[in-house]
C-alpha cells in the first residue's frame, strides 16, 4: 500500500497534489477528513485504486464513534452507571486503535445459541480493518448474569459478538456487551 504526503489544490471537488508528482492528480479523491482547504497538507493512502486522504499531515486521526449495527446501541455508560465511554477508532499511521465502550441490546427477544455471531457494530472503513482474523474476550451480561463470550473482527472490518452459553435476548435492555481498548496494524 502506498501512502505519503500531498497538498490540496482544489475543494469541489478534491484534489491533491502528491509531494512525490509534478502535477495535481486528475482524479477524485476520496477523505476522511472535513472542512479541508487549499494549501492545506495531507496525509493520504493508496487503498484497493482509491486515494483515501486519511488526515491534515502531522495530525492524529480523530477520534470517530463506532456506530451500532441493527438491533444494538453504543452506551458511554454501563447500565448501572459505570462510566466507560463510547466505543471509539482512530488511526495513526498503520496503527488503529479502539478505544472502550458499551454495547446493549435493543431489538426484539429472542435467544441465540452458543457460538452464534452477531455483528454489533458496523464494519471499520476501508483502510482501518486489521490484517487478519482477530478474537478478543469481553464482558457480558446477559440476563442480569455475566456470560462468557468474545468479540470477532474480521478483516472486512465487522465486530462480531461471539456467545460461549445459550442466551436469552431481553429488549428491556439486560444484554450488555463491554467493547475493551484494542490496538492492532493495518496494512
Amino acid at each position: 500500500m502506498d501512502e505519503g504526503l500531498a497538498r490540496v489544490t482544489g475543494v469541489g471537488p478534491l484534489r491533491i497534489k502528491l509531494d512525490v508528482d509534478d502535477q495535481p492528480l486528475p482524479i477524485d479523491v476520496w477523505t476522511l477528513t472535513e472542512d479541508l482547504v487549499v494549501g492545506d497538507r495531507v496525509w493520504y493512502q493508496l487503498h484497493e485504486g482509491r486515494i483515501i486522504v486519511h488526515s491534515r499531515a502531522g495530525s492524529v486521526m480523530q477520534w470517530t464513534t463506532m456506530p451500532a449495527a441493527a438491533n444494538w446501541t453504543a452506551y458511554s455508560t454501563y447500565g448501572g452507571g459505570v462510566p466507560y465511554g463510547l466505543p471509539q477508532y482512530r488511526r495513526t499511521g498503520h496503527t488503529v486503535e479502539i478505544s472502550g465502550g458499551w454495547v446493549g441490546y435493543t431489538g426484539a427477544a429472542g435467544s441465540v445459541n452458543a457460538g452464534s455471531v452477531f455483528a454489533i457494530l458496523q464494519p471499520l472503513p476501508a483502510g482501518f480493518r486489521p490484517t487478519r482474523v482477530l478474537r478478543m474476550p469481553v464482558a457480558s451480561e446477559l440476563g442480569g448474569a455475566w456470560a462468557p463470550s468474545e468479540l470477532v473482527m474480521y478483516d472486512g472490518g465487522q465486530i462480531n459478538w461471539l456467545p460461549r452459553a445459550n442466551v436469552t435476548l431481553n429488549p428491556s435492555g439486560n444484554t450488555w456487551i463491554a467493547i475493551p481498548p484494542l490496538r492492532f496494524q493495518t496494512a
